[in-house]
């Protein structure tokens, strides 16, 4: 069968909560009727490349990995009380900013192992005011444009861990962000001197990527922002040279000597 259509899933009883299709490499395509009752539903390995969601009251959290999808399914918007979907080890190359304004009502959005090398914003204009959590970790990103994120205004929680990121341009500029993660990246370069302000701002983790020296102008985060850095090919000597005249702010990492 390389097609559920909602004539299947119609049927499942009212009782079911949890609705997990598993082992269908077959599968290609997936459509989920407005009637189902189920608040999470586990798609897991299957060759699924379009699903259609029927505007629905019960879904909130949606799993799906692995899958052939190549892009967000446009009609998530649909699902008005899903809170945390997850999608892994897909095709998608591009993340489209314009794909989280649908999704209005998501809290959580997860999009890792991937192979998204782009994010294209369509307008600066505020969106997605329940968004609190984007994890993007694990994918082909090689620079980050942080005026692609200005929409997301409510941005509590922003994920760029384990990319090939180089090239980090401009400030957030997202007010109520807290946790900025960045680690395992190529980051050889970053000073604070250009950011926004950011009032909410507690931690800019920056660990494992090529850091040569300490970032600039640390005056410039909050009061409460804590910088966490390891800085590459550094000797012993040296590093707890600068662990000794470090700011407050900067907390130094290495793995014989991990941050406090």
């Amino acid at each position: 069968m390389d097609s559920v259509g909602p004539y299947v899933l119609y049927k499942v009883p009212a009782t079911v909560q949890t609705l997990t299709i598993i082992s269908s490499p077959a599968m290609k395509h997936l459509h989920i009727p407005s009637n189902l009752s189920a608040s999470e539903m586990y798609i897991t390995r299957t060759g699924i490349n379009s699903i259609h969601f029927e505007e629905n009251i019960s879904l909130n959290t949606v799993i799906i990995s692995p899958c052939e999808l190549e892009q967000l399914p446009f009609t998530l918007g649909n699902l008005k009380k899903l809170a945390f979907f997850r999608i892994s080890n897909s095709q998608i190359q591009v993340l489209y900013i314009q794909q989280l304004r649908l999704a209005k009502n998501v809290e959580r959005l997860m999009v890792v192992r991937s192979r998204i090398h782009s994010i294209i914003i369509d307008s600066p204009e505020r969106c997605c005011d329940r968004l609190d959590e984007l994890d993007l970790q694990k994918n082909l990103l090689t620079s980050i444009d942080f005026a692609t994120f200005d929409p997301l205004h409510r941005l509590r929680v922003l994920i760029l861990a384990d990319n090939s990121i180089e090239m980090l341009v401009g400030s957030p500029s997202n007010s109520a962000l807290e946790y900025l993660v960045l680690t395992n990246n190529h980051i050889k370069h970053i000073a604070f001197c250009g950011w926004n302000p950011l009032p909410s701002l507690i931690s800019v983790n920056l660990k494992n990527n090529r850091l040569a020296k300490e970032p600039s102008c640390l005056e410039n985060l909050s009061t409460n922002a804590t910088v966490y850095v390891t800085l590459y090919g550094r000797t012993m000597e040296k590093f707890v040279e600068l662990k000794n005249r470090s700011q407050s702010k900067l907390r130094f990492c290495l793995t014989f000597f991990p941050c406090e």
